[in-house]
């Protein structure tokens, strides 16, 4: 109940507690998984899915959980190896060849990325998603036109998609389209009113295209949203510069400093936390 109502915290510390009495329980396992990775303790949740994992090997929710952590924590190729353990079990599987497209796309390996996503979208014409992730892929190949199509089919079969207009902006930001970018990430945010990387992506490319009042506007939006990235600030401090306004400027590039110190040494106390698992329930 915790869990479902957010109370996070609360929840990671009752299902812990219950995964500990009841070490045989799978389901609590992945509750504990569940809550650290809400919380963002990813090592943990990583542990915990593991055994619930090795308590009910056939449970796909279980294994796709624990791939998706592994993912999380940049072990892409040991989430891909649960993926294909589950269709070893489950062979027509769409779910699972979904995902294994996004593992190789994390390692890299973007041409089996691309012949798994090709492969799917010839088989479920329809998916807006498996749409999208080919565009991924396209992308990142470098095929950025053949991604453009592929993003628009996407968002034809699903408009609400806003992560496919965001990435639609990206694409043609690539392509130098400034003008092409605002108008995708105009129809993200009309979609999702608080996506902050869409904002902060608007506010670039207005910039880009010379509307600074507006540019300025979309990067305030972005950090009202999200005040824990750098981005934004850095780019609303620019602007001021060129209307200059110096001494706003100079605090928000303060501002922008301090949030990358803060998100560094984060990433440094995360790393180091990332020790062995602890020693896994031996039942299966």
């Amino acid at each position: 109940m915790l869990s479902e109502t957010g109370v996070d915290a609360e929840a990671l510390s009752e299902a812990n507690a219950a995964a500990r009495l009841a070490r045989t329980r799978a389901d609590m396992w992945n509750l504990a998984g569940t809550a650290a990775q809400r919380t963002g303790d990813l090592p943990a949740a990583k542990t915990d899915f593991q055994h619930a994992v090795n308590l009910a090997p056939a449970n796909i929710t279980y294994r796709t959980s624990l791939g998706f952590a592994l993912m999380d924590l940049g072990m892409a190729t040991e989430a891909l190896a649960e993926f294909g353990e589950i269709l070893k079990r489950e062979p027509g599987n769409r779910t699972a060849r979904i995902d294994i497209g996004y593992a190789h796309l994390h390692i890299g390996d973007y041409d089996k990325a691309l012949a798994e996503f090709r492969s799917l979208a010839a088989e479920f014409p329809d998916d807006a998603v498996i749409r999208y992730d080919l565009g991924l892929a396209l992308k990142q190949k470098d095929q950025l036109d053949e991604a453009k199509e592929a993003f628009a089919e996407a968002l034809r079969l699903d408009p609400g998609l806003s992560q496919g207009w965001y990435t639609l902006g990206i694409t043609r930001w690539q392509q130098g389209d400034s003008a092409g970018t605002a108008e995708a990430m105009r129809a993200a945010i009309a979609h999702k009113p608080d996506y902050a990387e869409a904002h902060y992506m608007l506010g670039t490319a207005l910039r880009q295209t010379g509307d600074l009042e507006g540019a300025a506007a979309a990067l305030e939006e972005a950090i009202r949203l999200n005040p824990e990235t750098p981005g934004p600030f850095n780019a609303l401090a620019q602007i001021r510069q060129i209307q200059g306004n110096r001494e706003a400027a100079q605090k928000l590039f303060a501002q922008a400093a301090a949030i990358k110190k803060k998100m560094e040494a984060a990433q440094a106390k995360r790393l180091g936390t990332m020790a062995p698992s602890r020693d896994l329930p031996s039942v299966r």
